[in-house]
């Protein structure tokens, strides 16, 4: 599976483009249950080999509201 050029970005990284991509929307466990925002990465010449990174916030636009402090 590839990333889809819609609503992807392009970054360059010394010679090397990549795409990458935020979901559009949260997915039930990151809007309802408070889990950590993803993003995914893939060079452009390479479809098919993704990266996943799990950052350790939630999304923004997620309805679950953590209290902090």
């Amino acid at each position: 599976m590839s990333i889809p050029k819609k609503g992807s970005r392009k970054i360059i990284v010394g010679e090397n483009e990549f795409l990458w991509l935020i979901r559009s929307k949260p997915t039930y466990s990151q809007d309802c249950l408070g889990t950590e925002m993803t993003a995914v990465v893939e060079p452009v010449e390479l479809n098919g080999s993704i990266l996943r990174i799990t950052f350790p916030f939630l999304r923004p636009d997620a309805s679950l509201k953590l209290n902090s402090g």
